[in-house]
């Protein structure tokens, strides 16, 4: 049985890179590539980006901030744990 769905363009996209960043354990890119093969005939070819194969071009945005990368200069915590703290030599045994 199929279902019959209404997105716009920018709304497709927005599905392809949601799949496209989830792992490829997940299987999602049968779908992108099932989904890619349905709305390609329906994109007129004046709206169609140059890269037009998605095996060729990344689905993230690399001029995109990474979320985790500290900057450089990034100080460390003021309020670091004494577990993050090098451990005291001990004392010999007497």
């Amino acid at each position: 049985m199929a279902i019959d769905l209404n997105f716009e363009i920018d709304e497709v996209n927005f599905i392809l890179a949601a799949l496209g960043e989830m792992p490829s354990k997940t299987g999602a890119w049968n779908l992108v590539m099932k989904i890619k093969t349905q709305a390609d005939p329906q994109v007129p070819p004046e709206m169609k980006q140059p890269a037009d194969d998605v095996a060729a071009e990344p689905v993230h945005d690399e001029a995109a901030p990474v979320a985790d990368a500290a900057p450089a200069d990034a100080a460390a915590p003021a309020d670091a744990s004494a577990a993050d703290a090098p451990a005291e030599p001990a004392a010999p045994a007497a």
